[in-house]
């Protein structure tokens, strides 16, 4: 017997999308990224696969509980300049499979689409430019330290509903931050936090395992 999945499907008329974990795989460039970052510090730098466990959404977030306490403007910086010699090594984030593919869906369905990142805004849009993504956003924000107040103020300039916008995020801060903002929330599963973490914060939809699955469950 065939077994069919039933969608229900929420009504969203207008959506923002977190960037690094549901667009763009970063998750090696972030690790080799952090490693260089420690070593500079004489910190003890870890394996990948302990990386995965103690790494945190906020790169300044990781790097405090290693005990650096530079502030969070040198720290960005630095990580910055990391990620254009990690660029130059070929060392570099990649779309996720599928991504570009689902995006165009939800683009088709005629909803207003914006990126609200903490990914450096220059890396943000050369990203999307390379990925052939970035025609399909109505504007793309990053460098954000506060997404609740970002989603916040998307509502405000933009004349948007919260209560039937959506934000995409891969982590329990982007799901408390679209809850803080009154709009409702997806997380996907194959970012940087995993399913029975996201699971304890209730996204509005169902965890989804990939961006992929996004244009199942909105009308």
């Amino acid at each position: 017997m065939l077994s069919t999945t039933i969608f229900m499907k929420y009504p969203v008329t207008w959506i923002v999308f977190d960037w690094d974990g549901v667009i763009s795989d970063s998750f090696d460039q972030a690790y080799a990224s952090n490693m260089r970052i420690l070593d500079l510090f004489d910190k003890k730098t870890m394996t990948l696969e302990v990386y995965r466990r103690e790494a945190k959404p906020s790169m300044v977030g990781f790097m405090r509980d290693q005990g650096i306490t530079a502030s969070d403007d040198s720290l960005i910086a630095m990580h910055q300049a990391i990620y254009k010699q990690l660029v130059n090594e070929g060392i570099f984030p990649t779309v996720y499979p599928g991504a570009r593919e689902a995006l165009q869906k939800v683009h088709d369905m005629g909803k207003p689409m914006i990126v609200l990142s903490a990914h450096h805004s220059d890396n943000l849009l050369e990203e999307a430019m390379g990925y052939e993504v970035d025609g399909m956003f109505e504007d793309m924000i990053g460098s954000c330290r506060d997404k609740e107040h970002g989603l916040k103020q998307l509502c405000r300039s933009n004349g948007h509903n919260p209560t039937t916008g959506i934000y995409v995020g891969d982590t329990i801060g982007d799901i408390q931050a679209a809850r803080g903002a009154g709009m409702l929330s997806a997380a996907v599963c194959n970012g940087y936090q995993d399913r029975n973490t996201l699971m304890h914060e209730n996204p509005t939809l169902p965890l989804l395992d990939s961006v992929t699955e996004l244009p199942n469950w909105i009308r």
